[in-house]
């Protein structure tokens, strides 16, 4: 109970020193990635321990490889739509088929795959997710050898505060930001499955990229975006602050006082992340000028809602809408015939507000949650009448939140921040 009112609490101190672990796998880093010559980057797993401990994978890949199939046999639509996923992969240079399928190296690593359906998606309705958590024969699994590294995500509560500083802002999508950095050749072995061939027969496939499913995988997506930035900066100036600031995995928010520098800030993070090998995608913005160098095929167009003809796209937790450049709620709380400790906390989680925007409306549900606790009842049983009725009541007048708006724009300039740092600095 303690942990969940404190989930939405802002950290007090951010650690800035590395552990042990975290130092070692950002000096392997430093001193074992590079670049091709386009430009994009290649990384090396990080290894905490030694290969040895690897078993056999490929026997228990093969048994759920079969399972897979199995079931694309009666759901021709998951099906289609997970050999559209990988064929694309093997398109893109993403995976490649081994030429020798019949010689393993010492302790490769086979990967489980199965697809993640979200029927809410604007574009990909399947993704394909790999398991590097599946043990092998020697009951290690790849994840279990491997660093994950030090957290490098920007808060989400700081990437708001950020985005609400400047009068013109705009947003945009690093497109398949993981599968844009290479895996070095030598260790494409420990990143493979097994899937089909053309002839539909079960053979090795060798992933090529940074392959989500892997702990060290976001270490290596966002410390190769801290080096991009630190290595073509100079040549960028104004977009190492959306770069450093304004990065939300693969989201970029940046912005500015005026039309013009917001222009010039949306080229040069286009020309930084391009030069790495990041195209970006989704281009959205408060302003329709500022995007006027960013091709419209890569505005965000196709994967919009639309309602009333306004453009409402959902941005760190909640709905924004750049024409009137507000941020509101969609929330879809109804009132179920039976309540359990359950279904209140699971209904509670699902209101996000990092910003804090309904913390009036949420400390109302977590007070209701904390008075079960005393009613000594169990998580499925139902709710006493009284507890009953007290639930359902705020559940329905919930139904008001959809109706707030809150300004996306707090009214601050770059002087008023300047003024606001040197007052701080002084005092």
């Amino acid at each position: 109970m303690q942990r969940f009112w404190e989930l939405e609490s802002v950290p007090a101190i951010h650690r800035s020193s590395l552990t042990p672990e975290e130092q070692e796998c950002e000096t392997h880093f430093k001193t074992t990635h590079s670049r091709n010559s386009t430009g994009r980057y290649i990384v090396r797993l990080p290894f905490k321990n030694s290969v040895e401990k690897l078993g056999d994978s490929r026997q228990r890949a093969n048994l759920l490889c079969n399972k897979l199939l199995r079931r694309c046999a009666t759901d021709l639509k998951y099906a289609q739509a997970y050999v559209e996923f990988l064929t694309e992969y093997q398109k893109l240079g993403h995976m490649r088929q081994v030429s020798d399928s019949t010689y393993v190296p010492p302790h490769a690593y086979y990967l489980p795959h199965h697809g993640v359906w979200k029927e809410t998606s604007n574009t990909t309705k399947l993704r394909v997710v790999f398991n590097g958590s599946k043990s092998t024969t020697s009951g290690y699994s790849l994840n279990d050898i491997l660093h994950s590294g030090a957290k490098l995500q920007v808060d989400i509560f700081d990437v708001l505060l950020w985005f609400r500083q400047f009068r013109y802002v705009f947003s945009a999508d690093i497109e398949k930001m993981f599968r844009q950095i290479n895996v070095h050749p030598d260790d494409w072995k420990y990143q493979r499955i097994i899937w089909e061939d053309q002839n539909h027969q079960l053979v090795p496939f060798e992933l090529t990229t940074v392959t989500y499913g892997l702990v060290c995988a976001p270490f290596q997506a966002l410390r190769v975006i801290q080096q991009l930035t630190k290595d073509e900066g100079t040549r960028f100036p104004q977009a190492i602050f959306t770069m450093t600031k304004g990065r939300y995995v693969d989201d970029l928010f940046g912005g500015a006082d005026s039309i013009t520098e917001a222009k010039e800030c949306v080229k040069q993070v286009n020309q930084l992340c391009m030069a790495g090998g990041f195209p970006l995608r989704k281009w959205i913005s408060n302003n329709p000028n500022i995007l006027e160098e960013i091709s419209p095929e890569n505005h965000l167009d196709s994967h919009k809602i639309k309602t009333d003809d306004n453009l409402m796209i959902y941005s760190l937790g909640s709905m924004w809408d750049p024409s009137k450049d507000i941020f509101y709620f969609h929330l879809d709380l109804v009132p179920t015939d039976t309540i359990t400790k359950r279904i209140m906390l699971s209904t509670t989680a699902r209101i996000f507000d990092p910003l804090g925007f309904l913390s009036p409306v949420i400390i109302t549900a977590k007070i209701l949650i904390q008075e079960t606790w005393s009613m000594k009842i169990d998580w499925d049983d139902p709710l006493p009448p009284i507890a009953n009725s007290k639930w359902t009541k705020f559940i329905t007048s919930c139904q008001d939140m959809n109706k707030l708006r809150f300004p996306r724009w707090i009214g601050t300039d770059a002087s008023s921040l300047a003024y606001d740092s040197n007052t701080q600095q002084s005092a």
